[in-house]
C-alpha cells in the first residue's frame, strides 16, 4: 500500500475514534443531567422490578419479583446489571448502571455505522454513525435504567450480522452470518420479549419477496442459533411453573393494558390490584398460591384482551389509531417529558431521520436488503404497538435502522449542497446492495 493509502486509513481511524469519544461523551453527559434532573432516583416502575431482578442475580437469591413475578421479567437485562452489585455491594448507584448504558448505546453507534457501511459504503456508514451517536432518541435509549439500554444496541448488532448474511448468502461465510444473526436474534428477545417473533416475520417476508434469497439451511442455522439462546429461559420457566413459557407471564396483563374499555393507548396498570384480589378468590383454596395466582392472572387476561377485541371491533380500531399516533408522535406522549425545549429537540431529531429516510423508498435506495434491515424492523414494532401499549419509548429500537436508511439520502444532499450543481441527481449517489434475480 502506498503512503496515500495509509494515510488515508489513518484519517478514517481517528475519525472513528473521535466519533466513538462523542457518542460516550455526548451519553454519559446525558446519564450525568439525568441524575441531577432527577435527584438521583428511579423514574419508571420497570426500573424497580429491574434493579431488584439484578440484585437477586447476583446474590444467587431466587429470580423473582415477590412473591407473584416468578416469570416477571426475562432475564436479559438485569443479568447485565447483576455484576454491579457483585463490584459495588448491595447498593450500587445508579449512575453506575446509566453508565454502563452509556457504554452499551455507544456499541450500538457502532453497529449503525457498521450497518450504513454494509448497505451503502464508507461515507454513508460514518453518517449513520454521526447522527446515531447525537440522536436525542439513541442518547435517551442509554439513560434511563430501562431495557432499552440493552436492547437496542443487541438490536442494531443483528440487523448488521442480518445485512451481512443476506449479502454473503451464496458463500462459506453465511453459515457464520446466519448463527451471529440468530444468536443476536436470540439475545435480544432474553431482553426484550417483543422481539421473539422477528425471525418468523423477517423470513416469511423474505420468502415472499425472493425464496432464492436464503437458502432452508441457513434460514434453519439462524433459527436454531436463536433457540439454543432462548431454550435455558424456557427450561427455567418449565421447572419453576411447570408449564413451557417462551417469555414472561405479563404477557396477558400487558395486552389487556393495551385492549380493554377503559385503555388510552397508554400504559395503565392500575386494574392488576383487581385483578389479582380477583383471581385469588375464583381459584378457591388454591388462591394461597402465588404460582397458581400469577399463572391464572396471565391466562385471565389475555383471554379478557381477546374476548374485548372479538366483542368491540369498531374500539378496537379507533383505539389502534391512537397508539399508532403515540408510536409515531415527533414528541414525548408523557407530559411530564413534553416540555419545551425537550419537545423542540425531539420533534427535529424525528424530522432529520424520517425525512431522508422517506425520500430514500421514493428514490429506491431503500430495497431488497436495506428495507429488510432498515425499514422492515419499524412495520414489525409498529404492528405490535398498535395492539400492545405504545409510545415513543417503544420506537427507540426502530429509529438505529431509519438512522441507516435516512444516512445515503443525507450525504447524497451533503454533495448537492458542496458541488453547487442546480440538479440533485447529480451529486454522487449512494452504493445500493444488490439485489437477487429470481
Amino acid at each position: 500500500m502506498d503512503e496515500t493509502g495509509k494515510s488515508v486509513r489513518t484519517k478514517r481511524r481517528w475519525h472513528w475514534i473521535a466519533l466513538i469519544g462523542l457518542a460516550l461523551s455526548v451519553r454519559l453527559g446525558a446519564a450525568a443531567a439525568w441524575d441531577w434532573r432527577f435527584q438521583g432516583r428511579l423514574v419508571f416502575g420497570d426500573s424497580v422490578s429491574y434493579w431488584h431482578l439484578a440484585r437477586a442475580a447476583a446474590q444467587g437469591e431466587p429470580f423473582r419479583y415477590g412473591d407473584y413475578g416468578r416469570v416477571f421479567r426475562t432475564p436479559g437485562y438485569p443479568l447485565l446489571l447483576a455484576p454491579l452489585f457483585l463490584m459495588a455491594g448491595e447498593s450500587p448507584p445508579f449512575f453506575a448502571a446509566r453508565a454502563l448504558g452509556a457504554v452499551l448505546g455507544t456499541l450500538g453507534v457502532i453497529a449503525t455505522g457498521r450497518l450504513g457501511k454494509l448497505l451503502w459504503g464508507d461515507r454513508a456508514g460514518w453518517c449513520a454513525a454521526f447522527v446515531a451517536a447525537v440522536h436525542p432518541e439513541c442518547v435517551l435509549s442509554s439513560v434511563p435504567i430501562l431495557s432499552e439500554a440493552a436492547f437496542c444496541p443487541v438490536w442494531v448488532i443483528h440487523l448488521a450480522c442480518l445485512a451481512a448474511l443476506l449479502q454473503v448468502a451464496e458463500s462459506r461465510a453465511a453459515w457464520t452470518w446466519a448463527v451471529c444473526a440468530g444468536l443476536t436474534a436470540g439475545a435480544a428477545a432474553v431482553i426484550r420479549p417483543s422481539a421473539l417473533l422477528w425471525l418468523p416475520f423477517v423470513f416469511s417476508v423474505l420468502l415472499l419477496m425472493d425464496r432464492k434469497a436464503l437458502p432452508p439451511h441457513l434460514l434453519a442455522a439462524a433459527g436454531c442459533a436463536a433457540i439454543a439462546v432462548l431454550l435455558p429461559w424456557w427450561i427455567r420457566n418449565y421447572s419453576a411453573t411447570g408449564r413451557w413459557i417462551l417469555t414472561t407471564t405479563q404477557v396477558g396483563p400487558s395486552l389487556y393494558d393495551g385492549c380493554n374499555s377503559n385503555a388510552d393507548g397508554g400504559s395503565n396498570m392500575g386494574f392488576m390490584k383487581a385483578a389479582v384480589d380477583e383471581t385469588r378468590q375464583s381459584l378457591g383454596d388454591r388462591g394461597t398460591d402465588p404460582l397458581a395466582v400469577e399463572l391464572e392472572v396471565d391466562r385471565r387476561l389475555r383471554r379478557e384482551a381477546m374476548h374485548w377485541a372479538a366483542e368491540n371491533p369498531g374500539q378496537f380500531l379507533r383505539l389502534a389509531l391512537v397508539k399508532l399516533r403515540r408510536f409515531w408522535s415527533p414528541i414525548p406522549n408523557e407530559r411530564a417529558f413534553n416540555t419545551f425545549p425537550v419537545n423542540l429537540v425531539m420533534a427535529a431529531g424525528f424530522l432529520i431521520v424520517m425525512l431522508p429516510a422517506a425520500a430514500g423508498l421514493v428514490l429506491g435506495t431503500a430495497r431488497g436488503t436495506a428495507f429488510l434491515t432498515c425499514w422492515l424492523p419499524a412495520a414489525y414494532f409498529t404492528f405490535l404497538h398498535v395492539i400492545f401499549v405504545s409510545s415513543v419509548r417503544y420506537r427507540q429500537p426502530i429509529m438505529f435502522g431509519l438512522i441507516a436508511a435516512a444516512a445515503p439520502v443525507l450525504v447524497r444532499t451533503i454533495d448537492f449542497l458542496r458541488s453547487g450543481s442546480r440538479r440533485w441527481d447529480k451529486a454522487t449517489p449512494p452504493r445500493v446492495p444488490p439485489r437477487k434475480e429470481g
